[in-house]
């Protein structure tokens, strides 16, 4: 339905949530990366949202293609699912965005794994005709909601971000042939800056000296934040200055992070483990870290992986999830098993009183990053993906 053969035409549509998601990053890091090989973007997204991302104000994605709109008493993604249930409440999102649909003409709708997107998808999908493309970006289950998981299940064109996710969507009865896996590309967050993490420490109240861990994730089950609490007072007395920094949030409603708060006090580690709420300055976090850890279990991907690999640090992790599809064991970092406390304590050792070590893990990271996971390299595959999609669409009538 493009203007013209050579061009590609996706419509972005994120509903679920007017903050940026991981999933709104890569989708517009792909896109911004896809302009220039023939993929026309249209992101239909709530107003909010377009502040908080810069892809999105790249000039390869000009702003007459994003489709913004106010979302009165609509504070979270969860309580938008919950009112979408309602007919009256789900009606306006897909009149908006059947409108958009109308005026730019899309080849593909294009959507995350989130049930309210995937619901406008296919509703969309449906009464227009059009190829629905998900990209999933979680492991697949009825977690997701019984209709969501349904048509997930039952969809010709999946994209996913690690081999885990794709089995875990394959598992659940997809056909393999119809489920490809594309790597997550690095996205907005630069490279490290050398001699930038005097000012961080000093704001923090740290010592200049002082080993940092950094730790940067939802503060929820699943995570490994307890077994990080409990190898991090394994090594207290073996590096006395060393400092823990926690950044993220739980999920709404749960108080999970309050109990890692009373854990670091009971392990006596009160005065060495800072609990920071979500942080927007990341970067200047892990500029001054010496260390990243994050013990997650079944983690699909793990941006942040991504992103301390792209700041040359180095990185100890579980090995769980798609998580080793990122960080290679002792070339990018170390990797133990999930809850293996005694491991996990003996490579966070490691890597902080061996500078030697520590430096070699950070560069192979670094360089992983650039080269395996770069927009430049990534979106290629992907675009050829969706352009694969399309003429198989299109021969089926």
């Amino acid at each position: 339905m493009t203007h013209h053969s050579d061009l590609l035409h996706a419509l972005f549509i994120q509903v679920s949530s007017d903050r940026v998601t991981p999933e709104a990053r890569v989708h517009s890091t792909l896109a911004v990366a896809a302009a220039d090989l023939g993929l026309l973007s249209t992101f239909v997204v709530p107003e909010e949202m377009c502040d908080r991302d810069a892809n999105l104000d790249q000039p390869a994605i000009s702003e007459r293609r994003i489709r913004t709109w106010n979302r009165p008493d609509v504070d979270r993604g969860s309580a938008l699912v919950r009112r979408a249930r309602r007919p009256a409440q789900l009606a306006p999102l897909v009149a908006r965005a059947a409108g958009v649909l109308r005026d730019v003409r899309p080849d593909i709708i294009y959507t995350s794994q989130q049930r309210i997107d995937v619901l406008v998808g296919r509703i969309l999908a449906a009464r227009f005709g059009l190829l629905h493309v998900i990209h999933l970006h979680y492991s697949v289950g009825p977690w997701l909601g019984s209709s969501t998981h349904r048509h997930i299940i039952g969809s010709d064109h999946l994209i996913a971000v690690s081999e885990a996710v794709r089995s875990s969507a394959m598992l659940r009865g997809a056909d393999p042939s119809r489920v490809w896996t594309i790597l997550n590309p690095t996205t907005d967050l630069a490279p490290r800056e050398v001699g930038g993490s005097a000012a961080t420490r000093h704001a923090l109240g740290i010592d200049p000296t002082a080993p940092i861990v950094l730790a940067a994730g939802r503060l929820d089950p699943g995570k490994g934040h307890e077994s990080l609490l409990t190898a991090f007072e394994r090594i207290s007395s073996d590096v006395p200055g060393a400092q823990l920094l926690v950044c993220g949030e739980s999920s709404w409603g749960s108080t999970y992070g309050a109990h890692l708060q009373e854990r670091a006090v009971q392990l006596g580690l009160d005065a060495r483990v800072r609990f920071l709420g979500h942080r927007s300055d990341l970067r200047a976090l892990m500029a001054c870290a010496d260390v990243f850890c994050l013990p997650s279990e079944l983690e699909p991907f793990g941006l942040v992986y991504l992103e301390a690999m792209q700041a040359a640090l180095p990185v100890v992790a579980a090995w769980s999830g798609g998580v080793p599809e990122i960080v290679v064991h002792g070339s990018t970092g170390l990797l133990s098993y999930p809850n293996d406390t005694e491991q996990l304590a003996s490579d966070l050792l490691a890597v902080l009183t061996d500078g030697a070590l520590r430096a070699r893990l950070g560069a192979a990271g670094a360089e992983r990053a650039a080269t395996e996971y770069s927009p430049e390299r990534i979106a290629p595959r992907w675009y050829r993906r969706l352009r694969t999609f399309h003429e198989e669409a299109r021969r089926r009538g």
